[in-house]
């Protein structure tokens, strides 16, 4: 199982996530120069960010994904005697996978919110500039809460798009998972951008915004609730299927 990790989780350490740490930093120092935010605010803000969550952070991870399933190892996939093994070494390097990319970019945040002011203030932020953190500070205790609540909640919504792709990649051809990302993607943005569209915003299997973004999961009660009932569903059908029907390839065809 190690081995298929490793495979699995190679093109991840390259290059590209060069492309993640320097963005990442561009992006917190530039905001870090303007903001009034005490250090955990600060980070809380750059972790919510809806246009750099939906502009950049999406995007890069679906390109990242793409090229870890893309260059899977059929050499190493052989080795095991049963797929059920081989298919979870491969969810625990997604999951991994899923956990370095929102960590790196916490961290970085947390680096650059050093040089901030240290104490939290949020009865006199902007509610214009600063709606999502009042908002969040209606549900948690401190920021700090916040930030892990979030954090944990991007992590679990990554890992979940993840193994969804894996499937989708084992049963269907490589041109069908793209499509399937470009498409995820797309409808996401339109989702935001198209009036008519609203209405259906809320449907988590379609729209992931509703998988990795918590405070999506707040516009009315009880849509945390659907997102995870959702979310546990589509682990049960991956089970089942990955656990029972792995060998059917016709749908290659």
């Amino acid at each position: 199982m190690m081995e298929i990790m490793k495979v699995q989780l190679k093109p991840f350490f390259s290059r590209q996530i060069w492309l993640l740490i320097i963005i990442c930093l561009l992006v917190g120092i530039g905001e870090g120069q303007i903001s009034e935010l005490s250090e955990e605010l600060f980070v809380l803000e750059m972790m919510t960010g809806h246009h750099y969550i939906m502009y950049f952070m999406i995007p890069i991870f679906f390109l990242f994904l793409y090229r870890t399933i893309k260059q899977q190892s059929n050499i190493v996939l052989i080795r095991q005697s049963h797929f059920w093994r081989n298919f979870l070494a491969q969810v625990s390097a997604m999951f991994i996978q899923s956990f370095i990319f929102v960590m790196v970019q916490l961290l970085l945040f947390a680096v650059v919110a050093i040089s901030l002011r240290p104490v939290n203030l949020v009865e006199q932020l902007s509610l214009t500039e600063h709606e999502v953190i009042i908002l969040l500070n209606d549900y948690f205790a401190t920021p700090m809460v916040a930030i892990i609540v979030v954090t944990l909640f991007m992590i679990i919504g990554f890992f979940s798009v993840s193994i969804a792709m894996l499937v989708v990649h084992h049963f269907f051809t490589e041109r069908t998972m793209l499509i399937v990302l470009i498409s995820l993607f797309i409808v996401m943005l339109l989702g935001y951008k198209v009036p008519a569209l609203q209405p259906f915003v809320e449907i988590p299997l379609l729209f992931i915004n509703n998988h990795i973004v918590f405070h999506h999961n707040l516009w009315y009660t009880g849509k945390l609730l659907v997102t995870a009932s959702s979310t546990l569903i589509l682990y049960v059908a991956i089970f089942v299927v990955i656990k029972y029907y792995w060998q059917s390839k016709w749908l290659r065809q």
